[in-house]
């Protein structure tokens, strides 16, 4: 699989990953806050597409976005269990998987050889 395939791949799994968050925010917690959620999917979407050409600083704000998401939902799924929410409740289960995957992705796309390929070949990274 040559970079752009998978920087391509990445992006569908943001894409994806942000579609899902949306669906299943408006499910577990309804309609406040699904505006951002939704606000949040374009955004990515838009990255994505920039990502997918090529883009250096694409990569570098989506890198950012997830770690700066990955904090905030550990953050979110840390006060939840102050607030005495079962560790197994799915909410709680959903934002331990969102915190951990985007911070996975955050340091893939900022420490992979092959990522780096894509955005500047022949670099020797």
């Amino acid at each position: 699989m040559d970079s752009k395939a998978l920087v391509t791949r990445i992006a569908l799994l943001i894409i994806g990953f942000s579609l899902l968050n949306a669906v299943l925010w408006g499910v577990l917690v309804g309609t406040r806050g699904l505006a951002g959620n939704v606000a949040g999917l374009v955004i990515n979407v838009v990255l994505a597409l920039f990502l997918i050409s090529g883009q250096g600083w694409a990569r570098w704000i989506t890198a950012a976005r997830c770690g700066v998401g990955a904090i905030l939902t550990f953050a979110s799924w840390t006060q939840l269990g102050n607030l005495n929410v079962n560790f197994f409740a799915i909410i709680r289960l959903w934002l331990l998987f969102s915190a951990v995957l985007s911070a996975a992705i955050g340091v893939y796309l900022v420490l992979s050889k092959r990522v780096n390929d894509h955005f500047n070949p022949g670099s020797g990274f």
